[in-house]
């Protein structure tokens, strides 16, 4: 069964692809309820047992993120690391950065690139 397979069984808004030995987990526009939940199991099910040198979290698709949801994805992120891979934050929109520095979050210990190619490319990872 593929990741991608894994990620639609457990939920069909939380997907994610693998490039080389990197995981891309792309994060549904909402993450209240069970969503962070669902985000957690399917990002560590998917790094279980194989080897991963980063994962990457999409986020462009979030439209609002709360200083708790933010914690949430860094919590994952930690995880994540302590697994031994890298985790990238990619297309957080500028609004919702603004927001979490004027509500003085902890924005310490996560890496974020602009976008997915800026992150496969601090990676080294070839697209063609």
């Amino acid at each position: 069964m593929s990741d991608l397979d894994l990620k639609a069984s457990a939920s069909r808004s939380v997907t994610s692809t693998r490039i080389s030995d990197c995981l891309i987990v792309t994060v549904p526009d909402d993450l209240g309820g069970s969503q962070m939940d669902v985000l957690r199991d399917a990002t560590l099910q998917a790094i279980h047992g194989v080897s991963t040198r980063a994962v990457i979290f999409e986020l462009s698709s979030l439209r609002f993120l709360d200083s708790e949801e933010f914690y949430g994805l860094k919590s994952i992120a930690h995880m994540t690391q302590r697994l031994g891979s890298t985790s990238i934050f990619v297309g957080l929109h500028p609004g919702i950065v603004a927001h979490l520095v004027q509500a003085d979050a902890d924005l310490g210990g996560i890496k974020a690139e602009l976008g997915l190619s800026d992150a496969l490319r601090s990676l080294s990872v070839g697209l063609g």
